[in-house]
């Protein structure tokens, strides 16, 4: 068999296991995008039985800081012109809501039913800046849930009452927040909605307003441009080398050269350092330090047999890849454990 086809048979059992090594629980996305880090969002807003009897609805939502805690604000008034009906609070409010007097609410757990769904596809299709980052998280999409049910009398016509929120956080395993967002729903017509959050420095506010299937629809998201340009930096630049490497290893092959061992051994060494990322997964400590080093022990070898005559692994090889495996380690260990520990 020509020596060039048996090379490439050994390059190719590099790829399976490179993408094999992959499958370890020690990579993963929850690195990157940790599930405990990024809870299930849900909608916040007011859902009427009769939105038709509502008039002149005014929201104006505020994002906050209080106690090194984030709140999203709501500040709500209409006029009610129906007889009976009832309001749904979406979310999950924190505090107490102060109602005008006769208005008592009732607490009750329930998923409302309607066309959130379409509501989520136009928010993560079209509408929010960094749905296409969102979409890497756990269960992206906002829940239409309500705990809090208020009955409307015809005796108490106009309504003034403020929600208070959390705002949902989508955090990086290794970057920390990187935004915050807050989705106000309601079916009844707007007649003002405004925006009060202040524009902090490092911090782009981004706010969106639209229609879909009967709902008026809110969007603001508090986003972290430092840390967003540097993932976007760092995974098209880990993609870059990937793909470099990938090529670059299979030229030197094809070049066939005694002497391309060194720079075949970093090319593969630099796939197992970028694969994990290229596909979306992080990588935990454990996976650096003990995987990557066992599979880097295992690639330096098959350099050694893709560069030298009859495919063969001399005795002196085995030493020489522990050398080149512990090299492969510290570098490592610079590159990617250090930083985590600041």
């Amino acid at each position: 068999m020509d020596k060039k086809i048996k090379n490439y048979i050994i390059y190719a059992v590099f790829i399976v296991l490179l993408f094999l090594s992959t499958l370890f629980k020690s990579f993963s996305t929850d690195v990157l995008w940790p599930k405990d880090q990024n809870y299930k969002g849900s909608f916040d807003g007011i859902i009427f039985s009769d939105p038709q009897d509502i008039a002149g609805l005014n929201v104006t939502r505020t994002i906050f800081k209080e106690n090194n805690k984030d709140f999203v604000k709501y500040d709500i008034s209409f006029l009610y012109e129906g007889d009976f009906g009832n309001l749904r609070i979406l979310g999950n409010p924190v505090g107490q809501i102060f109602l005008p007097n006769k208005m008592n609410p009732v607490f009750s757990d329930v998923t409302l039913k309607g066309e959130y769904n379409k509501i989520n596809n136009a928010l993560f299709q079209d509408n929010l800046k960094l749905k296409d980052l969102y979409k890497k998280v756990p269960e992206h999409d906002f829940s239409a849930v309500s705990k809090v049910r208020v009955p409307l009398d015809k005796e108490v016509q106009e309504v003034k009452f403020s929600i208070l929120y959390e705002p949902r956080e989508i955090n990086h395993g290794l970057k920390g927040n990187v935004a915050k967002n807050a989705v106000f729903v309601t079916n009844a017509r707007v007649e003002s909605f405004r925006d009060t959050t202040k524009q902090e420095k490092g911090i782009k506010n981004e706010s969106k307003n639209f229609q879909e299937s009967g709902y008026y629809v809110n969007s603001i998201e508090v986003i972290n441009e430092r840390q967003v340009k540097s993932i976007s930096f760092e995974s098209t630049l880990n993609s870059i080398v990937f793909i470099i490497s990938i090529a670059a290893a299979i030229l030197l092959i094809w070049l066939d050269r005694s002497k391309s061992q060194v720079p075949l051994l970093i090319s593969m060494m630099l796939s197992v350092m970028t694969v994990s990322r290229f596909l979306d997964k992080g990588a935990t400590a454990f996976g650096i330090l003990f995987i990557w080093t066992i599979t880097g022990y295992i690639v330096s070898l098959l350099s050694y047999a893709i560069t030298n005559e009859g495919n063969k692994i001399r005795n002196n090889d085995f030493k020489r890849s522990i050398a080149w495996t512990l090299i492969f380690l510290l570098v490592n260990i610079v590159i990617f454990i250090i930083p985590r520990t600041f």
